[in-house]
């Protein structure tokens, strides 16, 4: 079981990566991001940048997490995720979340702990480019 809850993460914390968009925003330097050129790590840098930079009087009250899963949860633009309940029925099933055996009560508890499943994972994304970067 553990070996599937890591095989979980690891495709929803790809899903998260993939839902990155910078679109609007600039770096430090006032250069608007070419997306297509940047590295992973950029890409999670420059997220962190702004869910720091959007959430950081909540990140001071709250944490981390709780600062993310709000973030998440008001539709952010830097990472736009799934949020109706048919398409977070949709990834949990392609993920490996759920399976084609998976009950309504199943799919329930998914939606419920959606965003702060997400913001859990992005945290330690977030967590691991910082490690990396010092």
């Amino acid at each position: 079981m553990k070996r599937k809850g890591w095989i979980v993460r690891q495709a929803i914390q790809k899903y998260l990566l993939d839902q990155i968009d910078l679109t609007g925003y600039q770096d430090e330097n006032g250069n608007d991001y070419v997306m297509e050129s940047m590295r992973e790590d950029e890409k999670l840098a420059a997220a962190r940048r702004n869910f720091e930079s959007e959430m950081g009087w909540l990140i001071e009250r709250s944490g981390k997490r709780k600062a993310c899963t709000d973030w998440l949860s008001g539709l952010c633009s830097t990472v736009p995720i799934a949020f109706m309940y048919c398409d977070i029925i949709k990834l949990a099933h392609s993920t490996g979340g759920l399976n084609e055996n998976s009950t309504e009560k199943d799919e329930d508890r998914i939606c419920e702990n959606y965003f702060s499943y997400m913001a859990s994972n992005l945290v330690e994304l977030f967590k691991k480019q910082e490690r990396r970067t010092k």
